[in-house]
C-alpha cells in the first residue's frame, strides 16, 4: 500500500516539510491550498505554525495552542478563517538525528455539529495515512537524506 503514496518535500523557511501524496497526483493538498485564493490565508497560517514547530519543538506548539495532540505522533493544526476553520492533520516524525520533521497527512474543514470531535470516518482515514507516512518516513528520512 505504501507504494501508492510518496512524501513530497516543500522548503519552508530554514526547514523542510513533507506532504503525503498519492503517486498519481500532480499537486498535493498543500500546493492546492496555497494556489487557491480562498485558502491562501489558511495555508500561510499552517506554514507559520509548522515553522514554529520545527524551530521550537512540539511542546512549544501545544503550549502556544498552535497544535493539538491527537496521539503520540499525530497533531492537528487548526487555522481559523473568516468563514470556516481549516484543519490539517500532521504526523511529526522524529528522525534519528532528533530533528522534528512534519509530514502533512491531509486537511479537512471544521467539525460539523457541536461535539468538537473528529468524525470517525475522517479519523480512521488519517490513522491509515499515519501508518503509511510512518513507514515511508522511516525508510526515506531516517537515513539523514532530507
Amino acid at each position: 500500500m505504501k507504494h501508492e503514496y510518496l512524501l513530497k518535500a516543500h522548503r519552508l523557511g530554514d526547514g523542510t516539510i513533507y506532504v503525503l501524496v498519492g503517486t498519481g497526483r500532480k499537486d498535493d493538498f498543500f500546493e492546492e491550498m496555497t494556489a487557491d485564493p480562498r485558502q491562501r490565508a489558511a495555508a500561510a497560517m499552517v506554514a507559520k505554525s509548522l515553522k514554529a514547530i520545527m524551530k521550537n519543538g512540539v511542546g512549544y506548539a501545544i503550549t502556544a495552542r498552535l497544535a493539538r495532540r491527537i496521539s503520540d505522533e499525530v497533531f492537528l493544526i487548526e487555522c481559523k478563517g473568516r468563514a470556516t476553520t481549516q484543519r490539517v492533520m500532521t504526523y511529526i516524525h522524529e528522525a534519528q538525528s532528533k530533528k522534528v520533521i512534519p509530514v502533512l497527512l491531509g486537511s479537512y474543514n471544521g467539525h460539523q455539529g457541536k461535539t468538537g470531535k473528529i468524525p470517525p470516518k475522517t479519523k480512521k482515514a488519517f490513522e491509515d495515512r499515519t501508518r503509511i507516512a510512518q513507514e515511508i518516513a522511516r525508510e526515506e528520512l531516517d537515513n539523514g537524506d532530507y
